[in-house]
């Protein structure tokens, strides 16, 4: 008799926390850079002291002469691939692997994809701590780049 009231009260906490898992998700997509160093506390340098404007009929203003770590930057306009691998591995994964940037692909060569995978195999190779498997898509990425239109072109 009591059970499926627990059931609805589970169903109903999972119900809204999803809603407000998503929710949370959506404004996260929406902040800028300059949001996300206020948030966590970034000070801001800015060239003109002048330019430091409390009021927010100029915010539009405020922000051109801003200094940013353009690691940081470099961080929010090119995040992290986040997920695991795939059960096949595509050339854009190899990509992500190796650290090729889109800007890169075009000047795509025999000698960059050796120093490319050179880079990534030093820092996860298993003799210095790295993880095997790492190691062994690392390979992988690097033998299906040879093989891929882009060394072919």
């Amino acid at each position: 008799m009591v059970v499926p009231l627990v059931i609805g009260v589970v169903i109903t906490c999972a119900a809204i926390t999803g809603k407000a898992t998503i929710r949370a998700m959506e404004r996260y997509a929406k902040l800028t850079p300059i949001d996300i160093a206020r948030l966590n506390n970034i000070k801001l340098v800015f060239d003109d002291p002048k330019k430091q404007k409390n009021s927010f009929a100029d915010r539009s203003d405020m922000f051109k002469d801003v200094k940013i770590d353009l690691d940081l930057l470099k961080r929010f306009k090119n995040p992290p691939y986040s997920g695991g691998f795939d059960s096949r591995m595509t050339e854009n994964e190899a990509l992500l692997i190796l650290d090729i940037s889109r800007s890169e692909i075009l000047s795509l060569d025999k000698n960059m994809l050796k120093a490319k995978h050179r880079k990534c195999i030093i820092k996860n190779h298993p003799d210095r701590g790295g993880s095997p498997y790492l190691a062994t898509k690392i390979n992988q990425a690097k033998d299906l780049l040879e093989k891929s239109y882009f060394m072919n072109k």
